[in-house]
């Protein structure tokens, strides 16, 4: 699915989400770590008998030194001091509405205990997360500079959360610079405030800048990284087929976190991946085979007990009690796991061939989120070079590096505009062009490109590692006649595609932009399926081309109809044998899924959320909706 910036949600994604928004009652250290986590390495404490020439009794009656003491006094009073029961409640429900992503009743709670003099720091540090999750980056700015008016000291939390909106806008840059403004007012950096920051690094596939993040984390800021910061390191190592460094990399996670490390099937399949492309089968087969042998442990392992010890900076340190939580955590990694043995398969039969695996690098466009002041061929090209592994390739094989001069024949010079014939061929240009606007994890379109070799497939995908999933499934299953378009969507289609280009547009499963909807819901956050964005879309298709949307949200096919029905130059498909739900003169919504007259090559293909609905009762019984529309031909 789209999430607030446009993005497909992934695999990933359908964790049970971490609650990091505070109650007001909790200290800022507090990370929700459960009592009864630790390492599989960790050994109950014992006291010592004695010390080194002390006796026990001079042990337990030395007096700690002077500033220790004072430690000690004020993390008493702060244990002794209780915030108003009336903040904690607010608190708690703007927490609330940043889960369902309800800016304007949040704000309405915020300005109250602000009014009141209720506001804590935990009621700004909420409203922050309101803002981030609902993709207003300047708003959250605003409450981040009201926090410090107001007199409270910005801790590592607020920081975090800051950097967390920073960081899902791909804004790299201006989070390093808060990253300093940390270390210059004495603000600690903790490890998840690091894999904040890892995971803009993995958004936009910037490995440099990672690296330079975990060397600090060593060094300068003195963490001890988490799993999660391993696993984070490794993949992109791994993206960019950095493979040595990769292993040697998670050799020292190995002798740091043990089978946290060793046992992560994702790591394993990273390392496995990036070792097939390198034509390395001999070290590929060994992490494959060690990938199923961790698939088969997983699963004689309840799943509400994977990787019991929660580390501080991971993703499930909150919330995992719950009775829902643990039930879409095991349909979560059910899926996983059979997802995952599907890639292992397709691997295996893979046959290393270095000039098509060339070819395919050269259909990847990645385009800057952040624009920069490098001409467009140069930026894309050094990207998929020191992103996607092709400079690592290129020199293992000796080849030379022209790929800059190829992306400059295939962008148009004056409008920087992609020019298909370049990259599909001319004898490809009488072939339809079918595009799929925010592919996730790519199973569906490349599924479709496989079945469907008469036509041209475009993916669209705002996630760099989203980007590489894509990639490596289309290699692996042989698919030739597709490429793939990262970066914002928006910008893409409205000045990288020509119009009148497209014969049939698909968006599959886009996120609400509410995670609850009902009949008096609104659009708070930011979501891609606005009208002028549609309307690009529209203008995207020849004369006739088709659009259709689908979406298990009922709620949310109610909203993109009154969308749709407003767009001109559009008209209404009929579909006569699909049952309809709703409709807005000619234009309708349907039950289930579009048949092959809406550009569906394989009807049978499945997405990650059509397999989670067969495992997942609630999001079954929702039911699945689609609407498709056509540009008028005259």
């Amino acid at each position: 699915m789209i999430n607030m910036a446009g993005q497909q949600r992934g695999p990933r994604d359908k964790k049970p989400q971490q609650k990091t928004a505070h109650a007001g009652h909790s200290k800022a250290g507090d990370k929700g770590k459960p009592k009864h986590a630790k390492s599989h390495s960790q050994k109950p404490f014992k006291r010592p008998n004695s010390a080194p020439g002390k006796s026990p009794s001079a042990i337990s009656t030395q007096k700690p030194h002077p500033k220790k003491r004072q430690a000690a006094h004020d993390n008493g009073a702060r244990k002794k001091h209780k915030d108003n029961p009336e903040t904690v409640e607010i608190n708690q429900s703007i927490a609330q509405f940043a889960s369902r992503k309800q800016f304007q009743e949040a704000q309405a709670a915020f300005d109250n205990a602000v009014a009141r003099k209720l506001a804590n720091s935990y009621t700004y540090v909420n409203m922050m997360n309101v803002c981030v999750r609902c993709g207003d980056m300047d708003q959250a700015w605003t409450v981040f500079s009201s926090m410090k008016e107001a007199g409270i000291k910005p801790d590592v939390v607020a920081y975090t959360t800051l950097l967390k909106g920073l960081c899902g806008e791909g804004q790299l840059t201006k989070a390093m610079e808060i990253v300093a403004e940390m270390e210059a007012n004495k603000v600690p950096l903790n490890v998840r405030t690091v894999n904040t920051l890892l995971r803009g690094c993995i958004l936009v596939g910037d490995v440099a800048t990672a690296e330079t993040i975990f060397d600090k984390t060593l060094g300068r800021w003195k963490l001890t990284p988490d799993a999660s910061t391993w696993e984070y390191m490794i993949a992109l190592l791994c993206r960019n087929l950095q493979l040595k460094k990769a292993l040697n990399l998670f050799g020292k996670g190995i002798l740091a976190s043990g089978s946290q490390v060793s046992e992560n099937s994702s790591t394993l399949l990273n390392l496995a991946r990036a070792a097939m492309l390198l034509g390395d089968r001999d070290t590929a087969e060994k992490y494959i085979a060690m990938t199923r042998v961790c698939l088969e442990q997983e699963e004689k392992q309840p799943d509400d007990d994977k990787n019991a010890p929660v580390e501080e900076g991971g993703k499930r340190g909150r919330g995992t009690d719950s009775a829902s939580r643990k039930e879409s955590l095991a349909v979560f990694l059910k899926i996983k796991r059979a997802d995952l043995r599907r890639e292992l398969t397709a691997m295996e039969a893979y046959n290393h061939d270095t000039a098509a695996l060339i070819d395919m690098f050269k259909k990847i466009f990645l385009l800057p989120l952040v624009q920069d002041d490098k001409p467009l061929a140069t930026s894309c090209s050094m990207k998929v070079l020191d992103s996607m592994g092709l400079r690592a390739l290129l020199k293992k094989h000796n080849m030379e590096n022209n790929i800059e001069d190829k992306f400059s024949s295939r962008l148009r010079e004056e409008s920087n505009r992609l020019r298909l014939r370049k990259v599909f061929g001319k004898e490809a240009k009488a072939y339809p062009l079918k595009i799929e606007i925010c592919s996730g994890a790519g199973e569906w379109i490349v599924s479709q490109a496989k079945k469907d070799p008469q036509a041209r497939w475009m993916a669209m995908e705002i996630r760099h590692d989203r980007v590489y999933q894509v990639f490596t499934h289309a290699v692996f299953s042989g698919v030739d006649n597709l490429c793939i378009v990262g970066g914002d969507a928006a910008m893409a289609i409205r000045d990288h595609l020509e119009t009148d280009l497209a014969d049939f547009i698909f968006i599959n499963q886009p996120e609400p932009p509410q995670q609850t909807g009902g009949a008096a819901a609104t659009t708070q956050a930011k979501h891609l399926l606005t009208q002028p964005f549609l309307t690009n879309c529209v203008q995207l298709l020849k004369p006739g081309g088709r659009l259709t949307i689908v979406t298990d949200n009922k709620w949310y096919a109610t909203l993109l109809l009154k969308t749709v029905a407003k767009l001109t130059d559009v008209e209404g498909v009929r579909l006569k044998k699909q049952q309809t739900v709703e409709s807005i003169g000619a234009i309708h919504i349907y039950m289930g899924h579009p048949p092959k007259e809406c550009g569906i090559a394989d009807e049978h293909s499945s997405s990650y959320f059509d397999r989670l609905a067969k495992h997942d009762n609630i999001r079954a019984s929702q039911g699945t909706y689609f609407l498709s529309i056509a540009r008028a031909s005259s």
